[in-house]
């Protein structure tokens, strides 16, 4: 729940950034050090989620579907995050 719109790569650097605060206070990965560095985290989802909208938008008219099942908008903007 905690990391809700993160994308793979959000949710590696956050580990990545974990392992650098473990490392530089000489210590193992907590979970204290995983939920701080979500919590310095905005995810793409969020920082950009305006531009995502304009560009889903844009796909549905110019670029095929991947498959023929439709998204209501409201799971538009997870489903793009998800991809």
């Amino acid at each position: 729940q905690k990391t809700a719109g993160f994308s793979g790569a959000e949710i590696e650097q956050v580990v990545i950034d974990a392992l650098y605060t473990a490392f530089h206070r000489d210590d193992e990965l907590q979970y204290d050090y995983l939920w701080s560095a979500v919590e310095r985290t905005v995810p793409l989802s969020k920082s950009r989620a305006d531009q995502i909208k304009v560009m889903t938008k844009w796909a549905k008219v110019h670029a095929i579907p991947a498959s023929l099942e439709e998204v209501t908008d409201g799971e538009e903007l997870r489903r793009s995050i998800d991809l």
